[in-house]
């Protein structure tokens, strides 16, 4: 897993000129996209900085942030690119902070672009966190985050695969008990991060693009959301899914899957103000185990949410869980309604909460379908497949 970023400018005014490069030529070539060696002509034209022995690809390149936050689109990587509808919106009220600003927190929130993986800016890229999302949301749970914090955080979702919540809950223990805050970035890169990643995530550049829209202020070394994201953004950064399609943790044991998702009560106050419709995957990951054997990657989000939501009440029978559990939750077995083996998904509308009996009844006795079609009728998240 490789998580590379954006690396060339990340403001507003290189982002206009690029849209204005991609605009122009559609409208002068009845709507065809812009070739990258005409789109490099232009950069050299309007960006003073470069000229004829400027590196192509880094002329390429100035369409990054454009690009990363769908802008701008390159499809499949051709030679050549064009202006998105959302795009044409941002050149066309570039001048109103407020609409712009609104428009890449809807980019964020719909979900159509992915930032770790299949970017149409950094095609090398393959992670299972959405970097700006990550950090937004890390901002608006902590209050604020320095140079440092926004590495660590980075470096532990990313290369050490740890749960966000857990992240921002050793980040929030280190302010308490350590001189974390105080650390110079030398002594803390020393500390907390591996020297391969030493510099990997102190040039983000797409957070320059947050403070010009006013999303983020910089004050005193310390990032934070201005007052306007405060009253507008704040509970939809928080409803932000900062990981990609893909399960960001695999767990392939069941009984792995349960205890990831009983760690993550602890955490289930964050996690559950999430759209818990984005949980999980439509088509979970198929794993080989052994010649002839798979297993399926699974979300304990989805675990976490269906246990919850059941209050210990099997959804089956209606009676209570049989015993409580060594981690004080009752005891109740989380059943995919189409099997993940038969094409069904792991989502929250597949996956129901049941009692052990329940459970071995819906897999072994001849009611099996009789049983399945009762738990459609009866819970109404649920959705055939």
């Amino acid at each position: 897993m490789t998580l590379i970023l954006p690396k060339q400018v990340g403001s507003i005014q290189r982002t206009l000129t690029c849209l204005n490069i991609c605009h122009k030529y559609k409208i002068d070539n009845k709507g065809a996209p812009i070739p990258n060696n005409i789109f490099k002509e232009n950069i050299i034209s309007n960006v003073e900085s470069f000229d004829k022995s400027t590196d192509g690809a880094l002329l390429i390149k100035q369409s990054e942030i454009s690009r990363y936050f769908g802008l701008i689109e390159r499809p499949d990587w051709g030679d050549h690119q064009s202006i998105t509808e959302e795009g044409e919106l941002f050149l066309k009220n570039q001048h109103n902070i407020e609409f712009l600003s609104e428009l890449i927190i809807k980019v964020l929130e719909e979900g159509k672009i992915k930032f770790g993986r299949e970017s149409h800016a950094v095609k090398s890229s393959i992670s299972n966190i959405e970097p700006p999302k990550l950090i937004l949301q890390s901002i608006g749970v902590l209050g604020f985050c320095n140079h440092n914090e926004i590495a660590y955080i980075l470096d532990q979702t990313h290369e050490k695969d740890k749960y966000f919540e857990e992240v921002l809950d050793e980040i929030k223990k280190f302010r308490e008990t350590t001189n974390w805050l105080q650390l110079t970035q030398t002594d803390f890169k020393n500390k907390y991060i591996e020297r391969q990643y030493h510099n990997k995530f102190y040039d983000i550049k797409f957070i320059n693009f947050f403070i010009e829209l006013r999303i983020l202020v910089f004050n005193e070394n310390r990032y934070e959301l201005t007052k306007y994201s405060q009253t507008n953004y704040y509970d939809r950064i928080l409803k932000l899914s900062i990981y990609n399609n893909l399960t960001y943790r695999p767990s392939i044991d069941s009984k792995k899957i349960l205890e990831s998702a009983l760690k993550l009560f602890k955490y289930k106050n964050s996690i559950l103000k999430r759209n818990p419709e984005k949980f999980g995957s439509k088509s979970p990951l198929k794993i080989k185990q052994t010649r002839d054997q798979y297993s399926y990657e699974r979300d304990p989000k989805v675990v976490l949410w269906v246990l919850n939501n059941s209050k210990g009440i099997c959804e089956c029978c209606d009676k209570k869980a049989p015993f409580i559990n060594k981690e004080g939750k009752p005891f109740l077995e989380v059943h995919h309604v189409k099997y993940l083996a038969s094409g069904g998904s792991d989502l929250i509308t597949n996956a129901v909460a049941l009692c052990p009996n329940c459970h071995r009844k819906i897999h072994y006795s001849s009611e099996e379908e009789s049983l399945r079609n009762f738990l459609y009728q009866k819970i109404n998240r649920l959705l055939p497949e």
